[in-house]
């Protein structure tokens, strides 16, 4: 394995709704994204950020190969539902499209026009709410909610010449408000929301090229800075104390560095996060606790799920045979949820969605009744268990939401 390769893999797997949207659109249109290598696919019209659900299915281990052992069961599996009119349902693999009280935030569409027919909904009570979108707005999607129902979405327009537009905008309770932009060539996308309605994301400027870390907090949006060396941020994770997770690196991509963002009274103050030992670190999400999750390439090129707290970096534990993975969300107790990473038989790529507790790392596809559709992708865990997640394949348009509710001893 090499770090430069692994770190690809895991972009590809953490990635956007927007380059999702772009697999499974450009799939009906024939048309090829020109933005399929390294980071350069980051900062294109089809959305700044590659955290996409890997549709390959040689990236995925079959449920066919996992033990039906109903000892092994510990989660119910409740299905989220599709909006009236549309044929699937999806969530963000960001850090809080569950909440505390098991709202769920994602989107509902159309399999054969994605960007045309998404619709943002909020799943409360068993039920499923759409949710408005900004005037002239046709399509949009939720990528995270808070204890307080505030949903964080983007807008997916197209302008007159074909080049795709997003505006990050907050649905506070049927209110519709749109979050400002560095400037008015600006494409926002928001990642993350915390509990005082704060919200992260990026700004990218669709005629500079430059992508910068942004919060929006008090009406307004703030930049964060970049640590020296570095032209380009991300910023992915926010608790409720303000602290900021995510990551920067150089124009010539050479390496990237996991950061916290801090309120220094002024202004923010980026601080690097300590890596494994490699020159390529991501960190995504963070607690109350300032516990920090993500990954970081090691001193043998490999690169593990990370944990960040007050001991320093600190691989998480993979499953058998796997030697790279990914931590994308964690709640107040120290739950993380993520990848695990391999290589079958057969030589190609393998992934499993995983939960960590309490020093173990577990398959959930290993935990859930047996015949049930494959994990390909998981959002956050809440402070009761719960675990937001999809299964099956746009490219089939099996693809469909479920949340794992663990059960009683």
């Amino acid at each position: 394995m090499h770090s430069r390769r692994w770190a690809r893999s895991i972009s590809k797997v953490l990635v956007t709704l927007a380059v999702f949207l772009t697999i499974v659109a450009t799939t009906a249109n024939t048309q090829q994204s020109p933005m399929r290598q390294g980071k350069s696919h980051l900062l294109g019209d089809d959305g700044p950020r590659t955290r996409a659900i890997s549709n390959a299915r040689s990236m995925q281990r079959s449920a066919s190969n996992i033990s039906a052992d109903s000892s092994n069961v510990k989660y119910k599996t409740v299905p989220i539902g599709v909006l009236p009119g549309l044929t699937n349902s999806f969530i963000a693999n960001d850090v809080n499209t569950i909440n505390d009280l098991g709202h769920v935030a994602g989107m509902s569409f159309v399999a054969e026009d994605p960007y045309g027919t998404a619709q943002p909904f909020l799943w409360k009570g068993g039920k499923l709410q759409a949710l408005p979108l900004p005037k002239g707005a046709s399509a949009a999607y939720a990528t995270g909610v808070n204890n307080r129902d505030q949903v964080i979405a983007e807008t997916n327009e197209v302008d007159s010449i074909g080049v795709r537009l997003r505006r990050a905008f907050l649905l506070d309770h049927g209110k519709v408000v749109v979050l400002g932009a560095l400037d008015a060539d600006s494409n926002t996308q928001p990642f993350a929301i915390n509990n005082w309605g704060s919200a992260v994301g990026l700004d990218h400027n669709r005629v500079t090229g430059s992508t910068n870390p942004v919060v929006w907090s008090g009406g307004k949006i703030h930049m964060l800075p970049l640590l020296p060396g570095q032209d380009i941020g991300f910023a992915f994770g926010i608790n409720d104390f303000g602290v900021i997770a995510g990551y920067q690196f150089p124009a010539d991509d050479s390496s990237e560095v996991a950061c916290l963002w801090y309120w220094n009274g002024s202004d923010y103050t980026a601080v690097a996060l300590a890596s494994l030992g490699g020159d390529v670190s991501e960190a995504f999400g963070i607690n109350n606790w300032g516990q920090t999750v993500g990954f970081s390439v090691d001193a043998n090129d490999h690169g593990p799920a990370a944990l960040w707290d007050w001991r320093g970096p600190h691989a998480l534990p993979l499953l058998p045979g796997d030697t790279d993975g990914l931590g994308n969300g964690i709640n107040d107790l120290g739950q993380i949820t993520g990848f695990s990473f391999g290589v079958d038989e057969n030589g190609n790529d393998t992934q499993a969605v995983v939960l960590w507790q309490n020093g173990k790392v577990t398959d959930l596809q290993t935990v859930v009744p047996a015949g049930f559709p494959d994990l390909t992708d998981i959002g956050n865990v809440n402070r009761l268990g719960q675990i937001v997640v999809n299964t099956g394949y746009p490219d089939d348009g099996s693809l469909a939401t479920y949340v794992l509710i663990p059960k009683e001893p």
